[in-house]
């Protein structure tokens, strides 16, 4: 019976990315985003309590509404970039643990081809000189 060398896989490059600060900025638009959107809701509250009518009040809701709308917008965009941040974060960190997978499967190829190459041949069964050297 004759072992056999396994192929030893490529590691490729490993993926980049700092998982902490990926996940703390998505923490922080998410934040950002729910304060955004309370101001908002703020907003359009005081103008939905105004009791005065005039010309001013009419431009004066015209204007805050404007605003809200953008408020809107701007929450909503920070509130995709979260999530979308933390898909990211989520898909790197597999890649980062397939990776370290990858290192492990390759240093155990390349243990197992070691042994392999250490072991002599059938006929080479004499071991009383290989042990006289072992320490005691």
């Amino acid at each position: 019976m004759t072992l056999k060398h396994v192929t030893v896989p490529s590691l490729g490059p490993k993926p980049e990315g700092d998982l902490a600060a990926m996940r703390a900025l998505a923490s922080t638009c998410s934040s950002a985003g729910t304060e955004v959107s309370a101001a908002s809701s703020d907003a359009q509250a005081a103008i939905d309590g105004m009791s005065f009518q005039a010309p001013a009040a009419t431009r004066m809701r015209e204007a805050v509404m404007g605003q809200v709308t953008k408020q809107n917008a701007l929450a909503t965009s920070l509130n995709r970039f979260a999530i979308d941040l933390g898909h990211a974060a989520d898909r790197l960190e597999v890649e980062l643990e397939m990776y370290e997978a990858r290192k492990e499967a390759i240093a155990e190829a390349k243990a197992y081809n070691a042994f392999i190459d250490g072991l002599k041949a059938p006929t080479d069964l004499n071991l009383a000189p290989k042990l006289s050297r072992l320490p005691r």
